[in-house]
């Protein structure tokens, strides 16, 4: 791994405005039909906080963030620790 490595995370972030929770209810019917595993883990994932909460759990800093509210995900260029 190079030391100016950068890597790109997209994933679910835990709601944050109104946009973001309605987005949510609408994702999580799609969630749904993926199968009760895949909706669980998902599910899981959001309990723990979202994306924010996986970057700060494995020591990668945040370069660069977009956040699309009509997703309720965040695009983060990041590099790590």
């Amino acid at each position: 791994m190079s030391p100016d490595g950068k890597i790109v995370f997209v994933d679910f972030e835990t709601p944050w405005n109104k946009k973001s929770r309605m987005a949510c209810l609408y994702i999580y019917g799609i969630e749904r039909l993926a199968g009760k595993e895949h909706f669980e883990n998902g599910r899981q994932f959001l309990r723990q906080g979202g994306l924010s909460s996986f970057m700060q759990q494995h020591e990668v800093e945040e370069i660069d963030r977009h956040n699309v509210e009509l997703a309720h995900t965040g695009i983060v260029v990041a590099r790590f620790i």
